[in-house]
């Protein structure tokens, strides 16, 4: 009992140890400008509102009670009190994955710790300040609440769920699996309450200020995703060459299946039809999506645990070694910083400083890389483009990831939305080869430039 209890504590200080750091995270920024905008409106975000090219296009906003916690918590504690909150939630995963995802009663196994190792490893890239994190919660919350038996509490969840993120659709879902389930095992009652209450959750994911909208709204996330597939790195598969070279996300996915594998191999009477279901469905996700890793690996993480035999501690203790060996190289790639704050020289902070204080007139400015127009956002500088995909028209964002690539299109886009000014973030080869090639036109002029970004000017 004495050394589970020190397996215990070992695993949440290696959990802490990987949610405690700055933010660093793009999309923290739009989020908390969202969350101001509904604070000083009072009203929910259902348009555009921050961009100047579509301002009035559809956006149904779903993380809207995320952005609202989000903007109160930075204007109370500023980023400690956020990196708090990320505190809070990853815990609580924690908590939900160690007493819900296998049998509380018996002490933390060598073996279970390990399997927990390896799955935090996977987890924590996407454990950052985003409504995901509360997704991964809630989706760990019915999964555990599935596999007692407890299907009504799942209501509740759904509506909190509706109103956070996108992964919604999963709740309905995994009561659903649960009632083919039932069915399967010839378990008649609880195949007939699953199903009812796949019914009634799924009414509760209208519970939210865009209805039934919110179904709908799912399609265009999709085609967004598609869209942004090319550009953004969270969108492409963890085997892509690019990611591969230099990310290790692909070699621990790797790991993890193969354990799987051999232990549902093993103990094949053990995985439940919902266990295999589940899997089935998040796997192809997870092949194809980095960011659908964490949703497998929560899937696959309770059946997993139920059959991991308790293999002798040395076997363990070799095991955790080498997954701590390979914890530390993950983490001089990602290049996070442990603390409090913001990492520094990671947003264009003096960049937009100098918009803010030297340009005076309009301002109508295309922003490269999409990926910095919530900091824009959040600083008030109305954007181009930005990181909301679903919110502007998808052949809209195809032209404009194509403007960066060529100069023909680009100026046929300054023209067309008649932009003032360029505001171009060197962090990549693609965005300083840009950079060179626009103060190179006669009509622009390089205003601004420091390490970061460059600022420049589109003479009439």
């Amino acid at each position: 009992m004495k050394s589970s209890r020190y397996l215990t504590i070992a695993l949440l200080v290696l959990i802490v140890s990987l949610t405690f750091h700055k933010i660093y995270d793009p999309d923290f920024w739009w989020h908390l400008a969202a969350g101001d905008r509904m604070w000083t409106t009072h009203s929910i975000l259902r348009v555009n509102t921050f961009s100047f090219t579509h301002p009035q296009y559809d956006w149904l906003d779903v993380y809207w009670l995320y952005q609202l916690a989000l903007s109160w918590l930075w204007h109370w504690g500023g980023a400690t009190a956020i990196i708090g909150f990320r505190l809070v939630l990853v815990l609580t995963l924690a908590a939900l994955v160690l007493t819900g995802f296998r049998d509380r009663r018996q002490p933390l196994s060598a073996s279970e710790a390990g399997i927990l190792v390896l799955s935090w490893l996977l987890l924590a890239p996407r454990l950052t300040d985003r409504p995901e994190l509360v997704s991964f919660v809630l989706l760990a919350g019915m999964l555990a609440l599935i596999r007692q038996g407890w299907w009504w509490w799942c209501v509740a969840l759904e509506i909190v769920w509706a109103n956070v993120h996108g992964f919604f659709f999963w709740g309905p879902f995994l009561l659903a699996s649960a009632a083919v389930s039932g069915w399967i095992t010839g378990d008649r009652r609880a195949a007939r309450t699953a199903t009812l209450a796949t019914v009634v959750t799924a009414a509760a994911s209208l519970l939210s200020p865009f209805g039934w909208r919110n179904w709908l709204e799912l399609p265009r996330l999709a085609a967004s995703m598609r869209t942004l597939a090319s550009s953004i790195d969270e969108l492409v598969s963890p085997f892509h060459p690019v990611v591969r070279a230099r990310d290790g996300t692909c070699w621990l996915l790797i790991v993890f299946l193969a354990l799987a594998v051999i232990m549902f191999g093993l103990n094949r009477r053990s995985v439940r039809p919902f266990d295999w279901i589940i899997m089935a469905a998040s796997l192809p996700l997870a092949l194809a999506v980095r960011r659908g890793i964490p949703l497998f690996v929560l899937c696959a993480l309770p059946a997993l645990l139920v059959a991991t035999p308790r293999i002798g501690k040395p076997v363990a203790c070799a095991l955790v070694i080498g997954l701590c060996l390979a914890l530390a190289i993950r983490l001089r790639i990602r290049g996070r910083e442990f603390g409090l704050g913001m990492v520094e020289n990671e947003f264009p902070s003096n960049a937009v400083e100098f918009v803010q204080q030297h340009i005076r007139g309009p301002l109508r400015l295309f922003n490269a890389d999409f990926g910095t127009g919530g900091y824009l956002i959040a600083h008030g500088v109305p954007v181009f483009a930005d990181e909301r995909g679903e919110a502007y028209p998808t052949e809209f964002m195809r032209e404009y990831f194509h403007a960066v690539e060529d100069d023909v299109a680009f100026g046929r886009m300054a023209q067309e939305y008649d932009v003032t000014h360029a505001f171009i973030v060197t962090s990549s080869a693609e965005t300083r080869a840009f950079a060179r090639r626009v103060a190179s036109l006669p009509e622009w002029t390089t205003l601004y430039s420091d390490d970061i970004a460059v600022v420049l000017e589109r003479r009439p």
